[in-house]
């Protein structure tokens, strides 16, 4: 039997406090020789699709199947390689049509419009769906064209008491497995804890999805996924992270939409981080608005050391993690830490903040240590450069919040702050105008313009 896409009902379940999957735990993953980047090729252009995704998303697949639940005629029994019934063969019914067949690299699945319940046991069992496809020959998973697909996972909110009274009985609702796999076009919605759980995956693309809700994230990935590509997708209703970026190696996070989380268990700790050994990490070009988190929207590292096998205080929760062109529109903080900012540096090492805006927010920009929630052990940043940002309706006037013991290394230059009102600097207990936070040798050629100047 060759192990191509497999879809299954069951797996592992996710843990609501810690955000770890079961079996999460490896050894960190050896560093790349020096001068050589890591896996999958030097990073692109900013913006650019890599090469080897762009390679994927150009296959056109050698057989499709196909699903349509509102088929006249849709069967499990069918074989599956026809939209409409005609001439003995036929789309099948819904997912479980795939538990007991292969699909092989080069092939495609597509589904027509229609509500699929992928879900069982009250959502205490969620799909599995398993790649076997290769570099030449990906295996794609879609929406057909011009119709609305929705994975239900059958979650509403007046049972967040009770999931969260035992969060390790419910699965993620979808778990991709294996290599060189798209998913895309599908809205995702009801999700119990985790929507996408990223679980022994090399070369995933999540494309073009529409990701509503998660009692704690809407993808979470694991140590195991390497070389994924999110691209294109909304995120919205969810109440931790929209994305939880824990220990992947080479991610691209490209042109998504985060909007409007569920407020009504309280506040988010923020929409998208990196931590848990995460490598070579790029998020570009994404839009947040009318989005709220703890201390920061969006983490360049993160908390902790737990669930994975990073020595607390000396391994980095992030390294080499670049966010360029991000917009962030509207953004509140609920929290009340000295060294918060809508943008947020947590301990991450070789990390940037390149070519950003922060249009309406608290305050700018936060860097501090990644502390041990359980040991109090602390490791500070290192390496960051915040450079070409532009900040502007920063309330407190405050544009950065810098503890004091994490500026080695730190590059600061060419950011504009749009104020009309005089912008204010933290630098561990001092709070600086910017003159005094360029004697520091910090934001060399940055600008203070009215905030009439600003445009989008």
């Amino acid at each position: 039997m060759h192990m191509g896409v497999l879809i299954a009902v069951g797996l592992v379940a996710v843990v609501l406090a810690s955000g770890c999957t079961s079996g999460e735990r490896r050894t960190l993953p050896p560093e790349p020789p020096p001068g050589q980047p890591p896996g999958g090729g030097p990073p692109s252009s900013p913006g650019e699709i890599p090469q080897d995704f762009q390679d994927m998303l150009s296959f056109q697949a050698e057989r499709t199947f196909y699903i349509a639940t509102n088929e006249p005629g849709a069967s499990n029994e069918n074989d599956g390689l026809s939209p409409t019934a005609q001439g003995g063969s036929g789309p099948w019914k819904d997912f479980s049509a795939l538990r007991e067949r292969d699909l092989v690299a080069g092939d495609a699945v597509a589904v027509r419009e229609g509500t699929y319940f992928v879900t069982t046991e009250e959502g205490k069992k969620g799909i599995s769906i398993k790649s076997g496809g290769t570099a030449a020959k990906p295996v794609r998973v879609y929406a057909s064209p011009g119709e609305a697909v929705v994975l239900e996972g059958g979650y509403t909110s007046n049972q967040a008491d009770t999931v969260r009274q035992d969060p390790k009985a419910y699965s993620s609702m979808i778990h991709p497995r294996g290599s060189y796999l798209i998913l895309e076009g599908f809205t995702v919605k009801g999700c119990y804890v985790i929507c996408f759980t990223l679980f022994g995956v090399d070369h995933l693309i999540l494309k073009d999805n529409t990701v509503q809700g998660g009692l704690e994230d809407g993808i979470k990935t694991t140590t195991t996924a390497s070389n994924i590509l999110i691209m294109g997708n909304d995120f919205s209703g969810f109440f931790n992270e929209a994305i939880d970026v824990f220990g992947a190696q080479r991610a691209y996070i490209m042109n998504n939409e985060f909007h409007d989380p569920d407020r009504g268990r309280g506040d988010p700790s923020a929409v998208l981080w990196t931590k848990g050994g995460a490598r070579d990490i790029r998020i570009w070009y994404n839009n947040f608005r009318d989005v709220v988190g703890n201390n920061h929207i969006l983490i360049l590292g993160g908390c902790c050391w737990n669930s994975w096998d990073g020595q607390a205080g000396v391994d980095p929760v992030a390294q080499d993690v670049e966010a360029r062109g991000n917009v962030l529109t509207n953004v509140e903080l609920a929290g009340t830490y000295a060294y918060r900012g809508a943008l947020g540096v947590e301990g991450c090492r070789n990390c940037t903040f390149l070519d950003n805006v922060v249009d309406g927010a608290e305050s700018g920009i936060g860097i501090h240590p990644t502390q041990d929630r359980d040991t109090g052990i602390s490791l500070p940043p290192k390496d960051i450069q915040i450079s070409g940002n532009r900040l502007v309706g920063i309330s407190s006037g405050r544009m950065v919040n810098i503890k004091s013991d994490s500026a080695e290394g730190l590059v600061m230059r060419d950011n504009t702050y749009y104020t009309d009102s005089s912008p204010t600097f933290r630098l561990g207990n001092d709070v600086l105008n910017q003159q005094q936070f360029q004697a520091r040798e910090y934001d060399a050629g940055s600008a203070i313009l009215p905030a009439g100047d600003f445009q989008g």
